[in-house]
């Protein structure tokens, strides 16, 4: 039930940040529900590989180069989802600059521990 409410939140952010951000679009709000799972099978499959390959990088610059691998978790999953579409890498980093903050504070809404 867990992983349901996640991706749920996690949808919700996407949709959001969606509307905030000129450059990133969905087709319909369903795609969003669509994209949270597919990136959080890309992030479960992908990321990890993604970590250890980059991680001389991000060790350089300080964990700063994390953002560029979530924009870029976040461009493949682009690919895979036809319902949602980036004009470019750097609207997909900003994306994941803002998607980490509005997902932030909805689950600060949710989660009232």
């Amino acid at each position: 039930m867990n992983t349901v409410i996640n991706i749920l939140i996690n949808a919700a952010a996407l949709y959001l940040t969606a509307y905030l951000l000129p450059g990133a679009t969905f087709n319909r709000p369903t795609d969003a529900i669509i994209l949270a799972i597919v990136l959080a099978i890309i992030n479960t499959l992908v990321k990890p590989i993604a970590n250890i390959i980059f991680f001389p990088v991000t060790v350089i610059t300080f964990g700063l180069f994390m953002w560029v691998i979530n924009a870029l978790m976040l461009y493949l999953a682009d690919y895979f989802v036809s319902g949602f579409q980036l004009s470019s890498f750097w609207v997909a980093l900003l994306f994941s600059l803002v998607m980490a903050v509005v997902n932030a504070l909805l689950f600060k809404l949710v989660r009232k521990d």
